[in-house]
């Protein structure tokens, strides 16, 4: 899993993917880089490339977790 920039292609999406990973190491909270815009380009094991967009985070509420709304795109061979 790596950041994307901009709006990527298949093609640039597996190249970030392979190139700007996420590290195991990635600060979570109000730390993280993850916010809401944050694209993230994923190989699956089936080797579909897949865009995961951040487009909603909310905080943990006293009645609640913190959530995330994500959407996805799915590139297949």
């Amino acid at each position: 899993m790596g950041f994307a920039d901009g709006t990527p292609t298949p093609e640039a999406c597996l190249e970030a993917a392979n190139t700007r990973p996420v590290s195991s190491e990635e600060p979570v909270g109000t730390a993280s880089r993850i916010v809401a815009g944050t694209k993230l380009c994923v190989l699956t094991d089936e080797q579909a490339v897949a865009l995961v967009e951040a487009i909603g985070l909310r905080p943990q509420t006293s009645s609640g977790s913190p959530s995330v709304d994500l959407r996805v795109t799915l590139w297949r061979k």
